[in-house]
């Protein structure tokens, strides 16, 4: 209860917080706009957290209020109500807070006394968001995006009784539910999604909201929706953050200087970075440390991009953990300066049209994923340098392989900019990565 009047309160001071500056958006400074994108991180950061109890979920709540206020423009709805619309869909399942684990988690289906605990998620989150008004329906959208157009679903409410938002909020968990791989199953295809709005529009759904989202599945249009350019909401970081945004897991580090990251959609970024002893910008994938990379299957990033350096030396590059044993490594595909004479040589293979030389270098107790260790860490460095092209993580993870090392199972591969004691800027556009048979990712137009 204590942490629930703490999310409560947390959430009541940050959504405030963001309508008294959205208010005030035609008079933005630029420390107000950084005040709004932190406000708008924690607000994120309770999202992710609530995410987080179901590994198989991961970014549910981000992909919702997307997909709700692409379902609300389609029908012609305002700038205000969009952005009222995004915040509902963003806390829609703040209640699962409440929710033990160990029912969020169940695989297999819920005894009745655990489903009737699950629904519950909606009072909660009803009662979590019940003193937000500046948002005109927020706590509707928690209560309510389980409530059918025919008074089937959980509050037993039916038709124009029910807010738009949740109508649309609704139909866009729906549709998450069923584009998404769940324990119990992987992700539907599009005609069986369609099928299902088909037969349930007048029943489950609002009838014109379905038509809506049968259109946008006919159309391809739920992956092309643009979030910052529907709400003009600029997703800048200028101090350590680590989140998800749009499919992609990000990390901001920095060690001294000035350090500004702007994540620009589908893996792209720009950053730009002033006199720090330390940085690294990264845009990827986690996993859940209990496959290899060949059980995983082909991994591979393509990628364009902008790059300026100067000072020690830097790197365009990806990075990535393993674990069991704990293994940092690089591939880099752009650099400034040379190396620090603890790289020691270990010999080389031809990757991705190009001669890469391999080396490694022992860190003892150093900084890693799980806290402070000591472990070895390998760089594989282009001959030719480019900024741009297709990176085969999968054929330099078995590069390194073949000279003896020991690699676990993956944690995180990411496209990164990592610079010691340095300035610059760079831009990352055309990302797409690829983990098995899925691609991920925003190619600019």
């Amino acid at each position: 209860m204590v942490l629930l009047l703490f999310i409560a309160n947390l959430i009541l001071i940050s959504v405030n917080a963001v309508i008294l500056l959205r208010s005030k958006r035609q008079n933005y400074s630029k420390k107000q706009l950084e005040y709004h994108s932190n406000i708008s991180q924690i607000i994120t950061a309770i999202v992710n957290a609530i995410d987080a109890k179901d590994p198989y979920t991961s970014g549910h709540s981000l992909r919702v209020a997307k997909y709700s206020i692409g379902i609300a423009e389609k029908i012609g709805k305002n700038k205000d109500f969009l952005i009222n619309l995004y915040y509902i869909g963003l806390l829609h399942d703040v209640g699962k807070i409440g929710i033990p684990r160990d029912i969020i988690n169940k695989q297999g289906k819920l005894t009745d006394d655990e489903y009737n605990v699950m629904k519950t998620h909606t009072s909660i989150g009803r009662d979590i968001l019940k003193d937000i008004t500046t948002i005109e329906n927020m706590s509707l959208g928690a209560l309510e995006h389980h409530e059918q157009w025919d008074g089937n679903g959980y509050q037993k409410i039916s038709g124009n009784n029910l807010s738009l938002e949740a109508l649309i909020v609704a139909a866009a968990d729906t549709y998450d539910a069923m584009s998404s791989d769940r324990s119990y199953r992987k992700a539907l295809a599009n005609n069986a999604i369609l099928e299902e709005f088909r037969k349930c529009s007048g029943r489950q759904f609002e009838p014109k909201i379905a038509s809506v989202v049968i259109e946008m599945i006919e159309q391809g249009e739920f992956d092309k929706i643009d979030v910052n350019k529907i709400l003009g909401i600029e997703h800048i970081y200028t101090v350590n953050t680590i989140g998800v945004f749009e499919n992609f897991d990000f990390e901001l580090c920095k060690r001294g200087g000035d350090a500004e990251m702007h994540l620009t959609g589908g893996g792209n970024y720009k950053c730009k970075w002033k006199n720090t002893d330390f940085v690294i910008f990264r845009t990827g994938k986690k996993f859940d440390e209990t496959r290899t990379h060949s059980q995983i299957g082909n991994i591979r990033i393509k990628y364009n991009a902008k790059y300026h350096s100067k000072g020690k030396y830097s790197f365009l590059c990806v990075s990535g953990w393993l674990v069991n044993p704990l293994v940092p490594f690089y591939i880099v595909d752009y650099w400034t300066g040379s190396l620090p004479p603890e790289y020691i040589y270990t010999g080389s293979a031809f990757i991705d049209g190009s001669k890469y030389n391999i080396y490694e270098t022992a860190k003892n107790e150093s900084y890693s994923i799980k806290g402070t260790q000591t472990f070895k860490l390998y760089i594989s460095i282009r001959k030719k340098k480019r900024k741009g092209g297709i990176i085969s993580i999968t054929d330099h993870l078995n590069a390194f392989e073949n000279f003896g090392v020991n690699l676990g199972n993956l944690f995180e591969v990411a496209l990164s900019n990592v610079a010691y004691n340095s300035s610059g800027s760079a831009e990352i556009n055309n990302y797409e990565l690829t983990i098995g048979d899925t691609v991920i990712g925003k190619t600019s137009v």
